[in-house]
């Protein structure tokens, strides 16, 4: 990470990114750079990782409470480009219940090749060893919910969001939104 650090929300402090340096198991890449679709001259990394909570956090000793840290190298609105990072770390706790609810997006570290994992402790070696273990029924609900989503975007059925004008402008539709709806359908 650079030494850079925009403060985008709450989970963004430096409490909550020592937290996160500290306690990271895994972390992989996600999103369209793991699936193979970046527009090179467009798109950003973004990456997802994992953190055991230290044990004063995560028996309230402490009087905050850690579920995630975030950090983006571009301000809130501003478009990530080439070479910004997006990254989320999810407490232990908080990710196991994204996963078992399904989660498209969260259950992408699970299942990262190889090459894209960008740090492994032996607890992210466990997770990904059992990851069968956190899928549920629910996924295929959350997955359909999500390519509905992605297809209502690429149709206009829902509020426009332009984050690719130029692939509009190009092909007439978002490819990155019609991408996303069949690679989740399949």
């Amino acid at each position: 990470m650079s030494d850079v650090r925009v403060f985008i929300t709450k989970h963004s402090t430096d409490w909550h990114r020592e937290i996160a340096d500290d306690n990271t198991v895994l972390r992989t890449q996600v999103g369209s750079g793991l699936h193979g679709v970046t527009v090179k001259e467009a798109d950003d990394r973004d990456e997802m990782g994992i953190a055991i909570e230290p044990p004063e956090v995560a028996l309230g000793r402490n009087p905050k409470a850690f579920e995630q840290y975030e950090y983006r190298s571009q301000p809130v609105g501003v478009r990530s480009g080439p070479g910004d990072l997006d990254l989320v770390v999810y407490s232990l706790r908080k990710y196991v219940r994204l996963a078992s609810a399904g989660n498209p997006t969260v259950l992408m570290p699970l299942f990262a090749p190889d090459a894209e994992i960008v740090r492994i402790a032996e607890p992210g070696l466990d997770l990904r060893a059992n990851a069968l273990m956190l899928l549920s029924k629910k996924a295929g609900l959350r997955f359909l919910g999500y390519m509905n989503s992605q297809r209502r975007h690429l149709a206009g059925e829902s509020a426009p969001r332009l984050n690719r004008p130029e692939l509009i402008e190009q092909y007439g539709y978002d490819t990155k939104y019609a991408y996303h709806s069949m690679r989740i359908a399949i």
